[in-house]
């Protein structure tokens, strides 16, 4: 039960993606795993209509839709290997803010107005960055809504709150801004076995970073904001 299982579905056929999206649910599968940049992959952005069939189905079973950051193709992105142009310390350092565009269109293509009940998780890509996100698109919206005509009715951070939720390993500055983000909305990882992980030493990190974050709080961040967003059966 400490395993959590993730549908992939294939993405070239609606048909085919809505069928094993379903057949993950009979396995217990608690959420359905996709690529955050499809276009890099010669499919349609998230927020294109190729997608809602998909996304009825997602909005009915009622699971969120996990996002990694950087899990569409890397031919476009900054090359991994040293000697190639940018070093991979720089695609490493900039990789967790790749949801912030994608965050973006969910939010002023409409999707999520038009699918109330549809959730999506940054998986892996910090929190810092989002406190400017969210205050960025609120500014946007009020400044620029009455020409650019955005098919929403809210503002950006009334969706954000609503139906995004977000994944940190280790980010000291998006702790300081938890409540400008939203309680409800973050969860801890650890991202292990990759080198980015805070394993085995994760304990002692979330000790040092939580030190001066009420027990409630930190407790909703490490456990609370899962178990509710991922309905698993554990006590919160």
């Amino acid at each position: 039960k400490r395993l959590i299982g993730q549908t992939i579905v294939p993405l070239w056929d609606m048909k085919l993606a809505v069928a094993e999206f379903q057949r993950g649910l009979k396995l217990g599968h608690k959420a359905l795993s996709m690529p955050n940049d499809p276009p890099s992959m010669g499919l349609p952005r998230l927020s294109d209509a190729y997608w809602e069939p998909l996304w009825d189905a997602v909005e009915e079973a009622d699971v969120p839709v996990s996002l990694h950051i950087a899990s569409g193709s890397q031919k476009k992105s900054l090359p991994l290997t040293p000697g190639e142009g940018s070093p991979a310390t720089v695609f490493i350092t900039v990789g967790p803010t790749a949801n912030f565009t994608v965050i973006a269109d969910l939010i002023f293509s409409g999707l999520l107005h038009r699918h109330p009940k549809l959730r999506f998780v940054s998986a892996e890509g910090g929190i810092g960055w989002i406190g400017y996100l969210i205050q960025r698109a609120d500014e946007v919206y009020l400044k620029h809504r009455h020409w650019s005509k955005p098919p929403i009715t809210e503002k950006p951070s009334f969706y954000f709150r609503r139906q995004i939720f977000a994944n940190f390993l280790d980010d000291a500055v998006g702790i300081t801004c938890r409540h400008h983000i939203g309680m409800d909305n973050l969860m801890f990882e650890v991202d292990y076995p990759h080198s980015d992980t805070t394993f085995p030493h994760s304990r002692e990190l979330a000790a040092e970073r939580f030190k001066d974050v009420p027990a409630a709080e930190a407790r909703q961040i490490f456990r609370g904001n899962a178990i509710r967003v991922f309905k698993l059966d554990l006590a919160k």
